[in-house]
């Protein structure tokens, strides 16, 4: 009967499921057990010529049962692997764990038993680190999870592709002007300003210029379903931001259920929970009073995102980026999307890259020394593990850090 190990990983089990796969075929093939046969000729003719000149036939001998202990735990067995992603699992709610069968024996037990000692590890220092924000989100889905939501929510767009163009043709006749105008016009405002607001269209829509006007075309027309004023084919750049805003609220209402829809489909594929939106909501705005210290309606904050987001993508020259650099600066340098985008990417290309390696540690295992690869293996499997802790420690200082400075 073939032996069965869990392998804990953090949000790359589709990737680590390919790679294992890839793995059973490359050293089940014959071209693999061919240059391992070659490579035990040619460490076998090293050792026969070095105890030749030193007389040392101890080492051949303990060579000998070196590659024998190898070949025999490490590659003749294999074992059906159960690969478990800790992602989703913040709420409670598993994911289908992935199965792969035929791995060599030797990296199913070593991935297995560090990585379920990272997972013991990992847990204990989030719930360690966990007490020290008195925020219950945090308590209950760790670091991670939340990361993720703010992480995905930052990039939301509108599902009206006209919005990019409205907010293009709203920054070049409104905007644009204002800012050049700053507070020597009534109400004016300047790039700080804009920058520093956590409401930017709502910022727009109440500071605009009344008097400059624009032109009120099929987009700004389609889009005004509250029946602003327009006189003459014309409509004033605080009307259109109104009307801006009438749109991006309807967008956040729309996109409210679908993101709750896709968060849990992509999360958690199990659950029937009916209140999904609920639990979303909740999540949304409470990762980002934590992350961010912005205690908004979670409905705000999508308006926020899709804004924001909007304008960038209107913008199309070096010179006009600057002006709105500010905003996306001051809004989006947050420590849950630096270390959910840099750390955990950091952690899963090297995750990924140390297990494929595995075949060819193994050819070097075989040969003189080999015992030393195997070693700096296994510490390489157990250095994947620490980043969680890593992490965890990290997120402690510079929340802490980004709090003191109201970001």
């Amino acid at each position: 009967m073939s032996s069965t190990f869990e392998i804990y990983t953090l949000g790359t089990g589709y990737f680590l499921e390919k790679v294992f796969h890839a793995i059973r075929v490359v050293m089940s093939g014959n071209a693999f057990v061919s240059l391992l046969k070659l490579g035990v000729i040619i460490g076998l003719l090293i050792k026969i010529v070095s105890s030749v000149f030193t007389f040392q036939v101890k080492s051949m001998i303990l060579w000998f049962f070196q590659v024998t202990a190898i070949t025999g735990v490490l590659l003749v067995p294999t074992a059906d692997v159960w690969i478990v992603d800790e992602l989703p699992d913040k709420y409670g709610m598993t994911g289908a764990a992935r199965h792969v069968e035929k791995v060599p024996f030797g990296l199913a037990a070593m991935a297995s038993v560090t990585s379920q000692a990272g997972h013991w590890l990992g847990q204990q220092f989030e719930g360690a680190f966990s007490t020290t924000f008195p925020n219950e989100t945090y308590q209950k889905t760790g670091v991670l999870f939340g990361a993720k939501i703010i992480e995905d929510t930052m990039n939301l767009r509108s599902y009206d592709a006209n919005l990019t163009s409205a907010f293009s043709t709203f920054y070049n006749s409104c905007l644009l002007p204002d800012l050049q105008m700053g507070l020597l016009r009534n109400n004016g405002f300047t790039y700080q300003d804009i920058g520093e607001t956590q409401d930017l269209i709502g910022f727009l829509a109440t500071r605009s210029s009344k008097a400059r006007q624009m032109v009120y075309d099929k987009i700004f027309e389609k889009f005004n379903t509250k029946n602003h004023k327009v006189a003459n084919g014309y409509i004033s750049c605080y009307t259109a931001a109104n009307i801006l805003k009438d749109k991006i609220d309807k967008e956040a209402d729309m996109s409210m259920p679908y993101l709750a829809k896709g968060f849990f489909a992509q999360f958690f594929p199990d659950d029937k929970s009916p209140n999904k939106e609920a639990i979303f909501r909740s999540t949304f705005r409470d990762s980002y009073a934590m992350f961010l210290g912005e205690a908004q309606d979670e409905k705000n904050l999508l308006m926020q995102n899709i804004s924001i987001n909007a304008l960038n993508d209107s913008v199309g020259n070096a010179y006009s980026k600057s002006v709105i650099k500010k905003t996306t600066d001051v809004y989006f340098s947050s420590m849950a999307s630096i270390a959910s985008k840099f750390i955990l990417n950091i952690k899963a290309a090297f995750e990924i890259m140390i297990y494929a390696l595995f075949p060819i540690a193994v050819m070097l295992m075989l040969a003189p020394g080999g015992a030393a690869i195997l070693k700096n293996y296994f510490l390489s499997l157990i250095y994947l593990q620490l980043w969680i802790p890593i992490y965890a420690i990290l997120f402690t200082v510079f929340s802490e850090q980004y709090a003191a400075l109201g970001t």
